[in-house]
């Protein structure tokens, strides 16, 4: 941003796309673009109020001569780029949050989720307890069957289910054998394969899971009565070490993650997984049933208090306010959106004007700078349409104007905030604030997510333990289509909860799709996680863009699935010229082959420019535009600190976001690369494209012709959103006005 700002483009950019991480450099600029700096003007994108330290500042740190654009750095502009990189380390600020604070939030996390699963497995188990109609003899059927713990003498009946369903699949492959030569059959025959194919699936699945909950009641049966007769006090104590137990085991698995691929790390997310799940549904098996027996002890009152008490917990808590969101998004906030009258001051302070900065009041009329994208990702792992399904997701974006995907349509931004008129009872579904916009899109923990839509989180034993354990950096909010469709519905007046979406979409993983009345939101990344498809949508015809995914091989595989997708779903193709193609960019591509070449792996290039080829469309002729593609990588004739940093921190600059505790050092080297590898992209591109840029009129001059442009847009995509389609093409506005 700060070399773009020196080369007089900035202030030329229509669109700001975001996703990931660089949501919060760019969360950032929106939110100071809509603040007084002190002296009661506002910063902007010109050469004298730019919030991040541009002109002679930016410049002569990285030993760039800029004369012709040479000006002196606004002090907001250094007050605002020391206050961000001395809080870095974001998650660890100081003034009384330390990782002691961190450790804090996530055992309330966890432990939140652990007393809700708890109590509603008490809930299932009290009457099956109650009327002792969990288990029956099996004599009563003549078996004698042997088991872990020697033979069975009680069947359960979801042992007893699990059997009659497989004896009911065994019946009916005799009966499709059988009925398979008759001709009519054979006429039919696909019809009746697929029928069958899709009934014997679920049934085995069904099965399954029963015999499952049938050995959990054996386990809890065996330990408490016959192997290890336990006391309440001594169940309760096994089950919480069990559950302990499975919890550690979660947490492991997700620190696997970070282990340099190979065998034992391949074997790791093999086992660790699912046997930490094992434990843990085992403990929570445990508790449950000792909160059970508890309950019945105490007759009919106890059982009512069980089950008033666990709905009126299940149903009221709010899973986006007690899991880690909310951290996350705060400790994001304070850092990269203080108060701008406290900046000077360099306290770490609370951010109460960002606390309450809407989405839909950024980016106005008034204001200066370019129209924000944030991209998000919907899990639609259970979609109806295959696209959405094999990819688990789709492009869910969030803007001042609208919100929403092709998946699950738009709706109006405004329309999420809380009115005067509205009842408190209905105003938990809106007021999306622009902090919690940029914490949905970098939300990279996240259960059936992954990284450029892969990864081992969208696994189902991690997923469930993410679940299980409320380890989620996500967000819950209401389908854009079915509040344009009923208003503000009864399943949107409560939060969302453990019950809804909690239970049913969380957990299972039911109707994870384009038809649930909640979505869950994801990192953007877990989409695409270059911030170029949505632009790609709109047909911008130039597009500068910067890589910095964790890309220790620089394989460009973010590149490549943002080029597969953009050409299937836009039929849109980019082309690169020889002298700047993305290849160059790769590990050891170095024209010059020395000792510090094959020490530091050089790469040739930082840089790459490309032909975007947008194909006609009914309404639209074929056109061509511009990409400017920078990557996070290791090149010449860098400033000399970074080869140093580079020999210290031989992963440098694809860290593992694991790592979120940055130091000044490290934030330093990211910013310096970042800045490097624009300045030699400037100096390559050709410099008559670069005066036609400078010779465009800055935004505030062309805010009429960017409404115009951004409601074409909008009203162009090949979906609907009912009536605020129609209110916009009638000619009315929103109230809160914005920009394109």
């Amino acid at each position: 941003m700060q070399r773009l700002h020196i080369a007089g483009v900035i202030d030329r950019l229509h669109y700001l796309s975001t996703v990931s991480g660089g949501g919060y450099t760019g969360a950032s600029l929106t939110w100071f673009l809509t603040q007084k700096a002190n002296g009661g003007r506002r910063f902007g994108t010109g050469p004298e109020n730019f919030p991040f330290c541009g002109g002679d500042a930016a410049g002569e740190r990285n030993a760039v001569e800029t004369p012709r654009l040479r000006t002196a750095a606004p002090v907001d502009g250094r007050a605002v780029l020391d206050y961000i990189r001395q809080r870095s380390s974001y998650l660890n600020p100081g003034a009384g949050f330390t990782m002691i604070s961190a450790s804090a939030i996530m055992l309330r996390s966890v432990l939140t989720s652990i007393l809700a699963f708890t109590l509603l497995i008490a809930v299932v188990l009290t009457p099956l307890l109650q009327y002792k109609i969990f288990d029956l003899p099996a004599e009563r059927f003549g078996l004698s069957l042997p088991a872990p713990f020697g033979h069975v003498d009680k069947l359960t009946w979801p042992t007893l289910i699990a059997a009659g369903l497989l004896l009911l699949l065994g019946l009916s492959i005799v009966i499709y054998s059988l009925v398979s030569g008759l001709p009519q059959v054979a006429e039919r025959a696909y019809a009746w394969r697929r029928g069958y194919q899709i009934a014997a699936g679920r049934v085995l699945a069904t099965a399954l899971a029963l015999l499952l909950l049938g050995l959990l009641a054996e386990t809890i049966e065996y330990v408490s009565v016959r192997g290890l007769p336990l006391t309440g006090k001594d169940s309760v104590a096994f089950g919480g070490a069990s559950t302990a137990l499975g919890a550690i085991g979660g947490l492991a698995a997700r620190a696997a993650r970070v282990v340099p691929s190979g065998i034992v790390k391949r074997a790791i997310m093999t086992v660790l997984p699912p046997a930490a799940l094992l434990l843990l549904v085992t403990g929570l098996g445990f508790l449950g049933h000792a909160l059970a027996l508890r309950a019945i002890g105490y007759g009919t009152a106890g059982i009512a208090g069980l089950m008033v008490g666990t709905a009126i917990y299940c149903i009221w808590t709010n899973i986006n306010l007690t899991g880690l969101h909310r951290f996350y998004r705060d400790r994001l906030m304070e850092s990269f959106m203080p108060d701008p009258g406290g900046i000077k001051d360099d306290e770490q302070a609370a951010s109460t004007s960002a606390d309450e900065c809407y989405l839909a009041d950024c980016c106005r009329k008034e204001d200066d700078g370019p129209y924000h994208l944030i991209n998000t990702n919907i899990v639609l792992l259970g979609a109806g349409k295959a696209r959405f399904r094999s990819r688990g997701g789709d492009s869910f974006v969030l803007s001042p104007l609208f919100c929403g995907s092709e998946a699950t349509g738009f709706i109006e931004t405004r329309r999420w905030l809380p009115g005067p008129a509205r009842l408190a009872i209905t105003r938990r579904h809106g007021s999306l604030a622009l902090p919690t916009a940029m914490a949905i899109s970098g939300a990279a923990l996240n259960p059936r997510a992954g990284g450029d839509g892969k990864g081992p989180t969208k696994g189902g034993a991690i997923s469930a333990l993410l679940n299980l354990l409320n380890l989620r950096l996500g967000y819950w909010l209401p389908s854009p289509r079915k509040i344009d469709q009923g208003g503000a519905m009864l399943a949107y007046r409560a939060a969302p909860n453990f019950i809804l979406p909690g239970l049913f979409q969380g957990l299972f993983g039911f109707r994870h799709n384009e038809e649930a009345h909640w979505l869950e939101l994801s990192d953007g990344g877990h989409f695409e996680n270059t911030g170029i498809y949505e632009l790609v949508r709109r047909r911008v015809p130039t597009i500068v863009f910067a890589d910095g995914s964790t890309d220790p091989e620089i394989a460009l595989a973010s590149f490549a699935n943002a080029l597969e997708k953009i050409y299937i779903d836009f039929n849109v193709t980019v082309t690169f010229d020889e002298t700047a193609d993305f290849t160059r960019m790769m590990r050891g591509m170095d024209s010059i082959k020395d000792v510090l070449s094959e020490r530091l792996n050089f790469s040739d290039a930082g840089f790459a420019i490309g032909t975007i080829h947008y194909r006609a469309t009914a309404d639209r002729p074929a056109c061509e535009g511009k990409l400017f593609y920078v990557k996070s990588t290791m090149v010449r004739k860098l400033p000399t600190a970074l080869y140093s940093y580079k020999a210290s921190n031989p992963l440098f600059p694809a860290e593992s976001l694991a790592d979120q505790f940055f130091s000044e050092q490290q934030f330093e080297a990211y910013r310096a690369l970042g800045f490097a590898l624009t300045a030699a992209m400037m100096e390559h591109i050709d410099s008559d494209w670069k005066d036609n840029v400078r010779k465009r009129p800055r935004l505030r001059a062309e805010r009429a012709e960017r409404d115009k442009f951004a409601l074409a847009d909008h009203l162009d995509l090949p979906y609907s959103w009912g009536s605020a389609k129609a209110r916009w093409r009638a000619g009315a506005r929103p109230s809160t006005p914005a920009g394109p």
